[in-house]
């Protein structure tokens, strides 16, 4: 994280994309690179959410509504003072859920993937049931953990080796405890926002993918129904989107603003 705002131009805007439960900034992959080269003057910013990445060694929040309060104070470390653009991937759309409903005025956009909310959608549509059991079989063990996330999170990619050693790489290097994905577990799941305003619709765009193994598209659904947001829909990628067709969602960001 910088100690001083980024300098830049008056109408440079800023990007931030938020990960999911258990991922790192590392996870996005080429993703923001590919954003930057469709959005050249803007600034792209991955903040890490406490307990995951460069920030493993952390105890995770316990609620989204303090995980919103520790990303905004990263964004106004490193990027300066709102507006924001905002891309929130699961969990990380839950947390621009919040920010948006909390401070809409620090939000240009949001654009919400493959999320889901408590009060909208059953636990058995947040996660599929099949794809909980694997993931709690081989949580303990690192290489194990991150194969069976490859099958369940993508479909594209889903047999890329390369993905799956740059993965092994960042497991290794930043180890997410036990605990924290326990915690963020529960700030998941503790997430219910109170009814939306008019106002923050035409700031809000949501995304699934019909390919999703992990969380239920019918959840993306619920939330654009709530929120009386535009749905775009992906016919056949996996959960992490962003990783199994970054070209089309970045077309999409586009169309939104």
């Amino acid at each position: 994280m910088r100690d001083n705002p980024i300098d830049k131009p008056e109408d440079t805007r800023n990007w931030v994309l938020l990960r999911g439960l258990g991922r790192e900034a590392g996870h996005w992959m080429d993703f923001p690179d590919r954003l930057q080269e469709a959005f050249p003057e803007d600034i792209i910013f991955c903040p890490e959410f406490p307990g995951n990445g460069s920030r493993h060694r952390e105890k995770s929040p316990l609620s989204i509504q303090a995980a919103l309060a520790d990303y905004r104070k990263q964004c106004l470390n490193a990027l300066g003072p709102p507006p924001y653009r905002v891309v929130g991937l699961s969990m990380g759309g839950m947390v621009g859920l919040a920010w948006l409903q909390a401070y809409a005025d620090e939000l240009d956009f949001l654009s919400v993937i493959n999320s889901s909310v408590a009060s909208y959608s059953p636990p058995w549509h947040r996660i599929k049931p099949l794809s909980l059991l694997c993931l709690l079989a081989c949580l303990p063990h690192a290489a194990r953990r991150e194969a069976v996330i490859q099958k369940l999170t993508t479909q594209a990619m889903r047999d890329n080796q390369g993905v799956l050693q740059r993965w092994l790489k960042l497991a290794e290097k930043n180890p997410v405890r036990l605990r924290n994905l326990v915690r963020q577990l529960i700030a998941a799941s503790r997430f219910r926002p109170e009814a939306p305003s008019q106002v923050l619709v035409s700031k809000l765009q949501v995304i699934c993918s019909l390919g999703d193994q992990l969380v239920n598209p019918r959840c993306s659904q619920a939330i654009a129904g709530a929120w009386s947001a535009a749905l775009y829909t992906h016919p056949e990628a996996g959960h992490d989107l962003p990783l199994d067709a970054p070209t089309w969602l970045i077309d999409q960001l586009r169309i939104a603003l």
